[in-house]
Order: C-alpha cells, then structure tokens, then sequence
C-alpha cells in the first residue's frame, strides 16, 4: 500500500502486514469502544505495551478524539474484524506511513478530506507521535508497504529475533 486513497474495500485487511494490521486494529477497536460505551484505551495500551510502544494507546486516543472533533464528515472506521478497509482507513494508514518514512508534506494531503483546516495541524501532530512510537517499537509500516510481514517474536528484553 502506497498510501494512495483507492476505491473503498479495494484493500483487503488480511492482505496487508502485521505493522499496518495492527494500527488498523487499534483504530478500530478504539472506534468499537466508543460505540459501545466502552473505554477501549486499556485495551489499545495493553497491545502497545506488549509490542513496546507503552503509552502509544493513549496516544490513539487522543489521535482518535482529535480526528472525530476536528472531523469534515462521519470518518469510515470499520469494526475490528471487517475484511476490507474503508477509503479512510488507507488515508490514515499512509499518513502514518509517510511519517515514519519522514515525509510531512504527504499526511496533510492525506488528512485534507477528512478534517478541518484548523484542526488538522492538531491532528497531524499526534498522528505523527503514533508514528514515532510505533516505529520506535519496530512497527514499521515502511516495510510493510514492501509486502506482507510476518510478525517475529521478541526477546524478553525487548529484541527481535533476526
């Protein structure tokens, strides 16, 4: 995935590597704990943590609060197990990507449709913290774009096996 918008459900979640899997996964269940009138943030931070990105599930939250606030439109998060991802889901998924890889300028793009002018620069800061985090802890969405990863398991320190 390039990051490129496509046609909705163009993409199929299983097609894609673990590091995009997973950040799918935390948006989605984030969104499935709003709905359901559940904070889902323990849940999110309990994943991250285990991977190696502690305190990236509160940073979902308040990435995820600041999308809907700052929201054009009714952003497209599908529920967790749902095969295909939305046109929203793949721009947010290249915005995080363009940021691991140290692009700036593509993510405004990306985020352009989906929030308000004055809200984006908010956003944008806090999808690039997720970023950080997470290719801090090895989820690297830049080498998932090369393909499917499988996931490698970790040292207890922390390390992945090579």
């Amino acid at each position: 995935m390039d990051g490129s918008p496509v046609a909705d459900g163009a993409i199929e979640r299983d097609g894609l590597g673990f590091p995009e899997q997973f950040v799918l996964w935390c948006w989605r269940v984030w969104v499935l704990g709003l709905y359901r009138g559940r904070c889902a943030v323990p849940v999110v931070e309990r994943a991250c943590t285990e991977l190696g990105a502690a305190g990236a599930g509160s940073v979902v939250h308040r990435m995820m609060t600041a999308l809907g606030d700052g929201a054009r439109r009714p952003i497209d998060i599908r529920p967790p197990c749902y095969p295909t991802l939305s046109a929203d889901e793949q721009r947010l998924l290249g915005a995080v990507r363009y940021l691991q890889d140290g692009d700036g300028v593509r993510p405004l793009f990306l985020l352009s449709p989906l929030v308000t002018a004055d809200r984006r620069g908010a956003v944008l800061a806090l999808v690039a913290d997720l970023s950080r985090r997470l290719l801090s802890a090895g989820v690297d969405l830049t080498a998932a774009a090369a393909g499917p990863q499988p996931l490698r398991p970790r040292h207890p320190a922390g390390r992945y096996d090579a």
